[in-house]
């Protein structure tokens, strides 16, 4: 299997192409990912990994054609982002957007009549994370707003803050 870790930073993982825009020890490829194309060749990878990297991106749409340009048919994009109601969404300066529940199912076959980019995934799956640790009602809270996500976006329920978004579309 080809895989690439995008953002990768001191994350670098075995086993991956691991892609930065800094140089570094474990850096495969650096290269800015507002800059299009990626050095990479149509359906390059079975996996790519975008862990708290594409919040970072100053063109969401032309990252995700991009990302769906490279990602083999049947491929999954694992994609881990802040939501916007959690405590690091926007503290960090370098975030540029934040994301709901429904963000990357935008990107989805079937899931809009409209269409934000050149190319739809197959599917997603996505999940809100919570920071649980001892703090016992985000557990409950976490499988509730997961069953019902409009609901606890859209309700008092959301002063419990999600932290992230794990979604995972399929070409």
């Amino acid at each position: 299997m080809n895989k690439l870790n995008l953002g990768a930073g001191a994350d670098a993982k075995q086993g991956y192409v691991n892609l930065d825009i800094n140089a570094g020890k474990d850096i495969d490829v650096v290269h800015d990912l507002n800059a299009f194309p990626y050095p990479f060749k149509d359906n390059e990878f079975d996996e790519i990994l975008a862990y708290s990297i594409l919040e970072h991106v100053d063109d969401l749409m032309k990252t995700m054609d991009e990302l769906y340009r490279i990602l083999k048919p049947g491929g999954k994009l694992d994609i881990i982002v802040p939501h916007y109601n959690g405590p690091i969404a926007w503290g960090n300066p370098t975030h540029v957007r934040t994301f709901t529940y429904e963000s990357f199912l935008f990107f989805t076959k079937g899931f809009s009549q409209e269409k934000y980019s050149k190319h739809t995934f197959s599917h997603g799956k996505v999940a809100l994370r919570f920071g649980k640790g001892i703090q016992v009602w985000n557990w409950v809270i976490e499988a509730f707003a997961n069953l019902f996500p409009r609901v606890y976006e859209n309700s008092f329920l959301s002063v419990f803050p999600a932290l992230g978004i794990r979604a995972v579309l399929t070409k």
